[in-house]
């Protein structure tokens, strides 16, 4: 399954893309999801929520194949719904869409299908906007540098070195991942009572100003 659909077709727009020209597929990617047997539109969260993570998993494929056996589903048809379904949410997120933006949007492209595609792609919008949107704000920050994704701690106790013996010192040993480019990477960094206390106010200080 492509992550999105390639074509434009100059003719028609979106709120949800930003008045941008609409995938010339992406009409008949969401006519596939409103003739999905019923069964199948009512479970198709099954497969839509782990298509709405940034990058495709590689089971994916495996994923539809499942499925279509479960609900008794076509899996080219399965596939380019979830197409159509993953690019219309995005592009909602991203351009801060509402659920009637989309809905309205969905009135246009598939009018015989607005109440079906809107009953599977209104509740996944809405679950997923605010995670979609976050990604977009850390892709928007990466592109200008390094972004701290994740931080690993340890406390270790130092007892003799080559400069002292019977030191009974405890140091805390930070480990931060970031993302710099395409690339995450990590630094481990060793941080004495006294500056954990400085870090702690400097986050604490971060925080107030970000509230």
């Amino acid at each position: 399954m492509s992550a999105h659909p390639d074509h434009t077709n100059a003719a028609t727009s979106l709120r949800a893309v930003g008045g941008e020209p609409l995938p010339s597929s992406l009409a008949g990617d969401l006519r596939a999801l409103g003739d999905l047997p019923e069964r199948a539109r009512e479970r198709f969260d099954e497969v839509l929520t782990p298509c709405l993570e940034p990058t495709l998993a590689d089971d994916t494929d495996r994923a539809i194949e499942s499925f279509c056996r479960r609900h008794d589903a076509i899996g080219n048809r399965v596939a380019a719904a979830l197409r159509g379904a993953r690019f219309l949410i995005w592009e909602a997120a991203k351009n801060d869409a509402s659920a009637a933006d989309i809905e309205s949007d969905l009135s246009e492209i598939v009018p015989e299908h607005v109440a079906a595609v809107q009953a599977v792609i209104g509740p996944a919008y809405r679950a997923s906007r605010d995670r979609i949107r976050a990604e977009l704000v850390r892709r928007t920050v990466s592109d200008h540098g390094a972004l701290l994704v994740g931080v690993d701690w340890r406390l270790d106790r130092i007892v003799a070195s080559q400069h002292a013996r019977n030191i009974d010192s405890h140091v805390a040993v930070l480990t931060l991942a970031y993302r710099e480019g395409s690339e995450t990477k990590r630094l481990s960094i060793q941080c004495d009572a006294s500056m954990l206390q400085r870090l702690r106010a400097a986050c604490d200080a971060a925080k107030r100003g970000n509230g």
